[in-house]
């Protein structure tokens, strides 16, 4: 009787789409981050500490320079998941195209500037390797193609796909840039592999998708959307989703880039393997949020109620939080011997105070993302004021780098703290029941 009780809770907890879709991408993205740090890992044993601090630094800048694909990437969730509603597969498939087309022609723009701007960013960085800046001009030119494959994936639900993608172009991030500088290459040979990779994600993306894009004739009424309004409303919601990406993105890497200007190339590189090392713990708790937002969305979309879905994902997000941070706090010492062998010793006393601020970091991205699935869109408000803050501790505190840590945990503290009460001010406005009659779009 026991046994087939317990078979029948399995059986309902595996048709609960919270937890199904929770999973397939829990173990996706699990597995691709292991292949993501054995990555990091990897370049920190064949690359010295100062080349590893460099290598990290341009990655930093890559993030902030992908801000704008990450704003217009939520955005396009948002829209694929309003067209899945409708079942218009044929604007879907023009979207692809065309949004695919734009997000090439965007990242040579970028490429070309960031060109024009090397010398600058070289003297601030502190990097002689004229190689490196065009080598990473090229993975500019390339890191946005994959934005309308990824956020499709998501927007149609289709959470094994995703998955799938995940482990394979991490694992090929993993492979080709590590054979490169095994090779001799050093940090320009994981750039150019980066690159490779980048190619490689979009064919295989595409294959997925494939069943997706078949339709060719439009509908017999003709598609009620069109390619310029759907622009129109991805820029206008992309704009304060890109303040919030601004943000975030800024929170989680100004502080890798100012460490590399203020500190000696040493220090920056025992930064950046504390970073390194703890952002294990912010990729495996960030899963959730991946599969609630376009859960969220959908319903939000549909008129049916999401807060009680909510409260099932923020339970969830704070146990995987919780026992991340005990993990981080208490084990340090074993995390950099199992991750780097004992390279990074140096970074072992602030794994337990930045723990902390990628706890608080990740609390807020996931408000973030719940908010932005409901149309609400003023989280930047908080989020790039206590940016500046952040700016402004680490620029006049830089004594050490556990000042650092303690500048970047004080922002996001009062960051969480705010935008928790509005959180709570959005659910209490919904009256913590979604009514399509009063679906208006307004932002609060």
């Amino acid at each position: 009787m026991c046994i087939n009780a317990m078979i029948k809770k399995i059986a309902i907890l595996l048709k609960n789409p919270t937890l199904l879709g929770t999973f397939f991408v829990t173990v996706g993205v699990f597995i691709g981050s292991i292949f993501s740090y054995l990555l990091q890992i990897g370049l920190g044993h064949l690359l010295t500490i100062e080349d590893f601090g460099v290598f990290n630094a341009f990655l930093s800048m890559l993030t902030i320079f992908g801000i704008p694909a990450g704003a217009i990437s939520v955005a396009l969730i948002k829209k694929v998941c309003d067209l899945l509603a409708t079942n218009d597969f044929y604007t879907l498939r023009k979207l692809f195209w065309s949004f695919s087309k734009l997000s090439f022609l965007f990242g040579l723009v970028l490429a070309v500037l960031f060109i024009l701007l090397n010398q600058k960013i070289s003297a601030f960085l502190q990097v002689n390797q004229p190689r490196l800046i065009f080598v990473f001009a090229g993975v500019l030119a390339v890191s946005f193609i994959n934005t309308a494959p990824l956020a499709y994936l998501q927007g149609l639900l289709r959470f094994k796909a995703y998955a799938f993608i995940s482990v394979t172009s991490q694992f090929l991030r993993l492979v080709i840039p590590i054979g490169l500088v095994y090779a001799g290459y050093k940090v320009a040979g994981a750039y150019v592999g980066l690159i490779l990779v980048a190619f490689l994600t979009f064919l295989i993306a595409y294959f997925l998708l494939k069943k997706n894009l078949s339709t060719k004739v439009p509908p017999a009424n003709g598609s009620p959307f069109k390619l310029k309004n759907i622009y129109k409303n991805l820029l206008a919601f992309s704009i304060p989703v890109l303040l919030i990406n601004l943000g975030v993105a800024l929170l989680n890497n100004v502080d890798i880039i100012l460490v590399k200007h203020f500190f000696e190339p040493y220090r920056a590189g025992v930064y950046a393997g504390l970073v390194t090392m703890c952002k294990v713990f912010l990729f495996g708790a960030s899963i959730v949020q991946t599969v609630m937002f376009p859960q969220i969305s959908h319903l939000y979309a549909s008129g049916a109620n999401y807060t009680s879905r909510f409260f099932k994902f923020l339970a969830l997000q704070i146990a995987v939080i919780g026992a991340g941070f005990a993990v981080f706090a208490l084990f340090p010492s074993l995390i950099n011997t199992i991750m780097f062998g004992g390279k990074f010793a140096d970074s072992v006393p602030y794994i337990p105070l930045f723990a902390l601020f990628v706890s608080l970091y990740i609390l807020i991205t996931f408000f973030s993302m719940f908010l932005l699935a409901i149309n609400k869109t003023r989280a930047y408000l908080i989020i790039l004021p206590a940016c500046v803050v952040q700016y402004l501790l680490i620029t006049t505190f830089h004594q050490d780098l556990s000042s650092v840590i303690k500048a970047n945990t004080v922002s996001a503290g009062l960051a969480c703290l705010f935008i928790v009460m509005y959180v709570v001010k959005s659910l209490t406005h919904e009256g913590f029941n979604h009514n399509p009659n009063l679906q208006t779009g307004k932002n609060y």
